[in-house]
């Protein structure tokens, strides 16, 4: 039944009651627009649906439609909105004479707006929830993207230096037509002394070395090669350049290598050795031939010294045979040191150096020796291959006990006895930080003098890692340690020595005096020059000399005319196992027990 007397309410009406609403909503963040902007979003809303009402003719479709637009007003995350409004008007005056309570007409069309709104809000939560679960999936899926890009990544490349592994590498050489007669060069490169910066410094600093030659080795190569981490301490290199070009980048990936890493602990210095092999045009090696072949080239490498490139089709098939016996023989002799510090097999000979003017025996110099197979073998037949491992450490400092043990045993034999013990160091040795807390050890087990210790280098040692060189001599030398620079004036740079390390003692080397004596007069004339010059040098720096190779009375006569401060050599006394040198010495010295 139509209400003929209805009177629409004005919208300033609604418009009060939804700026009440607002205010409480604004209050408490839930508001997405201003308050104005809501409040006469409301009261236009709210006074279509009086409209309804009042209208001569509607329909639950036109009430349900105005419910769905309330549900898009800015109000829309509050359903309890519509509630309020409707227990408002619920709450007015009667509207006419002859009501005194709204319709039924108004709450049909209340009900119509509500079911409008109640559709429009669950369709709406069907589709945000579609909208949702869509979203999940695809970032579900990007996650797995991500994952798969991550997983193949950690199958195809190394870790720790971000380069392709061997597995990549092998697959990528495999990949290659084998028909194709491109050019296809590939190195092998083997870091020559990482075993012992690996037991030295440690993992940490080791990883370091490897991260920094990948960046290396990266930046040497062409920017279409491809540079794999192959091993623990080898890399690859597979290039379109042919046999001259690839010889060209092994020796600047050899000369690269061989520049200082600054590291955590300071400079660190390292050589690498390379194989290299090469296919295309008339010679056709398959992925596998092509890494042997390269392979072989390295073994020849290392064989030679290391710090050096070699082609593999460069060998004869007699040279192969060669190197691969050197191999096996390296490694028989590289298993048996590893145990020879702890086996008894190592032990000291001695030789005496003598002050020149007087013949008083002034030091023993502590020369190594290592029965092998039952023979006894001298440093020139095992040093290379300790020196390349952690091994010369372990052998370094059971030379540095016993030479300390066996010359206090002297000295307390002796009354008044101040032999001293001349003891030598590697470059490896050199690197190790704690080998003046080695040596100060040593001296305080056996209640020793620092003086009782001469520490002998080699230039070679010294260049090879100045800076750390320098700081642990500067310590052996704060310890009041004496330092003798072994075969002086055959090195490069001996001079700077002089004045870049507290060096004490210089030893002559024997080739300039044993020349003193030969045929040819020029020659002799020269040498003995060369000597009277070091020694002058010598004594203006406040550095005792050493002349080495004095093997006969004539020579002797010569170096104390020059003036030389000790000689060392066989006229004085041949290296000898600890009883006989000390024995002879002890005969000659007046007191001994």
């Amino acid at each position: 039944m139509m209400r003929t007397s209805y009177t629409p309410r004005p919208a300033a009406g609604f418009a009060a009651i939804a700026r009440d609403w607002a205010a409480a909503l604004d209050s408490s963040g839930s508001l997405p627009v201003s308050v104005s902007a809501a409040a006469t979003a409301l009261a236009l809303e709210l006074h279509g649906m009086d409209r309804l009402v009042a209208a001569e003719s509607w329909s639950g479709f036109e009430a349900e439609r105005l419910g769905r637009r309330l549900a898009e007003s800015p109000f829309d995350r509050m359903p309890s909105m519509l509630t309020e409004t409707v227990e408002a008007f619920a709450a007015a005056e009667p509207v006419g004479p002859d009501s005194a309570a709204p319709s039924s007409r108004w709450w049909a069309v209340c009900a119509h707006v509500l079911t409008g709104y109640a559709d429009a809000i669950r369709e709406r939560a069907l589709d945000d929830q579609e909208a949702l679960l869509a979203a999940n999936i695809a970032v579900r899926e990007r996650e797995i993207e991500a994952l798969q890009t991550t997983l193949e990544d950690r199958a195809t490349h190394d870790p720790l230096t971000g380069l392709i592994n061997r597995t990549a590498f092998d697959e990528r050489l495999a990949a290659r037509d084998p028909d194709d007669d491109q050019t296809l060069s590939v190195l092998v490169v083997d870091l020559d002394e990482f075993k012992w910066i690996n037991g030295s410094y440690g993992h940490v600093v080791a990883d370091q070395v490897l991260r920094a030659t990948a960046a290396r080795l990266t930046q040497t190569v062409p920017a279409d090669a491809q540079v794999a981490r192959y091993g623990g301490d080898e890399f690859a290199i597979a290039t379109a350049l042919g046999r001259e070009a690839s010889d060209l980048l092994a020796q600047a990936v050899v000369d690269a290598l061989a520049a200082p890493f600054e590291m955590s602990v300071g400079s660190v210095t390292i050589d690498a050795s390379v194989g290299i092999a090469t296919t295309g045009g008339e010679i056709s090696l398959d992925a596998t031939d092509l890494i042997h072949h390269a392979n072989r080239g390295l073994a020849a490498a290392k064989a030679a010294g290391g710090r050096r490139f070699v082609r593999d089709d460069m060998l004869s098939e007699g040279e192969h045979v060669r190197y691969r016996g050197d191999l096996r023989h390296r490694l028989e002799v590289s298993t048996a040191l590893r145990h020879a510090a702890g086996d008894g097999s190592l032990e000291l000979h001695y030789q005496p150096i003598v002050e020149t003017a007087t013949g008083r025996v002034v030091a023993f110099e502590a020369l190594l020796r290592w029965r092998y197979h039952g023979i006894l073998r001298r440093p020139a037949f095992f040093m290379d291959i300790a020196e390349n491992s952690a091994m010369i450490i372990d052998i370094g400092n059971w030379v540095i006990d016993t030479a300390v043990a066996e010359v206090a045993q002297l000295r307390s034999e002796i009354p008044g006895g101040d032999v001293a013990v001349s003891i030598n160091v590697s470059a490896r040795q050199l690197r190790d930080r704690d080998l003046g807390a080695r040596f100060a050890a040593a001296l305080e087990k056996h209640d020793l003098p620092a003086s009782s210790l001469w520490i002998e280098l080699t230039e070679t040692a010294l260049i090879a890692d100045e800076e750390n060189a320098a700081e642990v001599l500067s310590t052996l030398a704060d310890l009041g340690l004496r330092l003798s620079l072994d075969d002086f004036g055959v090195g490069y740079s001996a001079l700077s020595n002089l004045s870049n390390f507290p060096i004490t003692i210089v030893k002559i080397d024997k080739s300039f005096v044993m020349a003193l004596r030969g045929s040819d007069q020029d020659v002799e004339r020269r040498r003995r020059v060369m000597i009277g010059s070091i020694q002058a040098m010598a004594t203006a720096l406040g550095i005792d000399t050493v002349a080495e190779g004095v093997e006969d009375l004539d020579l002797h006569h010569r170096i104390q005319a020059i003036g030389c401060t000790y000689s060392q050599g066989w006229f004085h006394g041949i290296p000898q196992p600890r009883e006989r040198a000390f024995e002879w010495f002890r005969r000659g010295t007046p007191g001994a027990t």
